[in-house]
């Protein structure tokens, strides 16, 4: 078996640090005077935590029920900024942003069968008016 460089540094037991990835140095990157020694491992462990952890969600007290559209602007400004501070990765706010685009979609349907049910009562008490008076006259002008 061919033996191998190993890392020049000591661990904080004093043991020899024994890691085969060293640089020109002679040195691993934990040890390594001119690659950022233990303080830069320290940061690339935090970076790695802070990469790998789950974010907590929204917390349900916070999600009101959507009622006007106001309510979903609210509710995209919230999503804007747990996105922007780490509580929601992304597929989790595309999915909240779908659920708004829907309630939206939802309430403009639900809009509109209410004017067109509208619209359908005023034209039925219009014929219900007309019924009531005689028919003008088609073709006469008088003048």
């Amino acid at each position: 078996m061919a033996n191998r460089e190993r890392c020049a540094g000591r661990r904080a037991d004093g043991e020899a640090c024994e890691s085969p990835f060293v640089g020109q140095d002679g040195y691993c990157d934990a040890h390594s005077p001119t690659r950022g020694g233990r303080d830069e491992m320290q940061r690339r462990g935090l970076m790695g935590a802070l990469a790998s952890r789950k974010p907590g969600g929204l917390d349900p007290d916070e999600i009101e029920e959507l009622e006007t559209h106001a309510d979903v602007r609210q509710r995209l400004d919230l999503i804007c900024r747990a996105v922007l501070t780490g509580r929601l990765r992304d597929g989790q706010a595309q999915a909240a942003i779908r659920a708004c685009e829907a309630w939206i979609r939802a309430r403009g349907e639900e809009v509109t069968m209410e004017v067109v049910g509208d619209l359908r009562r005023q034209v039925e008490d219009l014929k219900a008016q007309l019924g009531k008076k005689p028919a003008p006259k088609i073709g006469a002008w008088s003048g």
